[in-house]
């Protein structure tokens, strides 16, 4: 349960009627959850994630008229997210999008559990709050371990090819995908391109300096001290992200 003693409101999303009840009644076995609603499709799932607001949900991927993920997606507010499936190839997939974890068919109680129970510890640490996860924290894959890594623990990203270093407070990641698609996960208001090859948080920024020669440059204000040069056409969005 929550600190208040609330329990978490959690949206089953499952078109086939057996693994609905399943995993329903694994929901209802929890005291810290509530099942508040339910969905058989993905055109459902994205019309009760833009009409109400869930803790958790619980979404099959393969569903009729629109999939778990693409539902998930295109919802507004998205929820913390655990998927259930069938079909091992949508994992990579899952978890850039965000998903805590991502069980297959057919789900035992012992691994349900432990989602939950991982759900459970990533929430509380959080906090119980209105929006949604993929507000906060970023969400990918390291050597195929799933990791969540709060935005403002993220100090910088660099582009290395078709990899990304995410240099954040306590350690640095390197993730298989494109800087590109990482800076579309993340909030344009918290962080800024500097350079085709650069991406900083606003938050560790000390100072926008320039040289005799008009060249800039962004110290950031971590453990390393870190100097970063400023791309040309990156500087006047540079300044307009640092001074609102």
């Amino acid at each position: 349960m929550t600190a208040t003693g609330a329990t978490y409101r959690v949206l089953i999303a499952e078109d086939m009627a057996p693994a609905r009840s399943l995993i329903r009644s694994f929901v209802e076995e929890r005291p810290e959850l509530t099942c508040a609603a339910v969905a058989i499709n993905g055109r459902e799932v994205l019309q009760r994630l833009t009409a109400e607001e869930f803790d958790l949900a619980l979404l099959d991927i393969s569903m009729p008229l629109m999939s778990g993920i693409e539902a998930i997606e295109r919802a507004a507010r998205r929820p913390y997210v655990i998927f259930t499936t069938a079909h091992a190839q949508y994992a990579v997939k899952a978890f850039e999008i965000g998903a805590i974890d991502y069980l297959l068919k057919p789900i035992s109680r012992e691994r349900f559990n432990a989602a939950i129970d991982r759900f459970l510890a990533i929430a509380g640490a959080a906090g119980k709050r209105d929006r949604a996860p993929a507000a906060d924290c970023l969400s990918f894959l390291e050597s195929r371990r799933q990791c969540i890594l709060p935005f403002d623990e993220i100090v910088y990203l660099a582009s290395h090819g078709k990899k990304t270093t995410i240099h954040a407070t306590a350690r640095d990641y390197e993730v298989s995908a494109l800087l590109g698609d990482i800076e579309a996960r993340l909030p344009t208001e918290r962080f800024v391109r500097v350079h085709k090859q650069h991406l900083v948080n606003c938050r560790y920024v000390r100072e926008l300096g320039c040289d005799a020669e008009g060249a800039y440059t962004i110290r950031l204000g971590d453990a390393d001290d870190t100097a970063l040069p400023v791309g040309r056409s990156f500087v006047a969005d540079a300044k307009k992200s640092l001074t609102r």
